[in-house]
């Protein structure tokens, strides 16, 4: 009986943080290309993975992450998608040499993004100055915003059922979450990771 109170109390507290923090919006308004996807990561060994598949890579859509923007290989791989949900990335106030880094960020995806890409950010808060500035320099790439409100404790249904209809995701403790939880809404029948 006590379990069940817990679980009763997290699920009334995660719903409450559902109403303040998510947007309501059922779905992800893109339509993938490919059955598979392909999470490229900012880690050392991207290089020599990308070897392996660079024949296929035509095969897979990409979701690129962070940074990825600045290196050589961004205009190689083309990403249908850029994950982009650090709070570093949208906080009024950070570091001058965060600044720094986010105007470079900013400016090389006003400036080479030639292709359709979804820049992927947070739905809260509801007004992400950068994004906004990137989506409306740069005709190319859309806005899609998506809940990375935090939940994992509760009821187990009624937690999927929020996963599912895109309210919340479990707790995104770095990138690597927020690009396999989109992955697996995005219904792709394989996802692969790399770097």
């Amino acid at each position: 009986m006590k379990i069940f109170g817990i679980k009763v109390f997290y699920t009334i507290l995660e719903l409450f943080r559902i109403v303040k923090c998510s947007r309501f919006s059922f779905s992800l308004k893109t339509k993938r290309k490919h059955d598979k996807v392909l999470i490229i990561m900012n880690g050392t060994s991207i290089m020599e993975a990308l070897k392996k598949i660079d024949a296929d890579i035509e095969k897979f859509d990409t979701i690129c992450v962070n940074s990825f923007v600045t290196t050589d290989l961004f205009l190689k791989i083309r990403p249908r998608y850029y994950l982009m949900i650090d709070p570093t990335y949208w906080l009024d106030s950070v570091e001058p040499e965060v600044e720094i880094t986010r105007e470079s960020i900013y400016s090389d995806l006003i400036s080479k993004v030639d292709w359709e890409m979804y820049l992927i950010v947070p739905a809260y808060p509801k007004k992400i100055a950068f994004a906004e500035k990137v989506a409306l320099m740069n005709k190319n790439i859309k806005l899609l915003k998506i809940n990375i409100t935090s939940i994992s404790l509760g009821f187990k249904t009624i937690r999927e059922f929020i996963y599912k209809i895109n309210l919340g995701m479990p707790h995104p403790q770095n990138i690597l979450v927020a690009g396999i939880f989109f992955a697996i809404n995005m219904h792709y029948k394989e996802a692969c990771l790399i770097g």
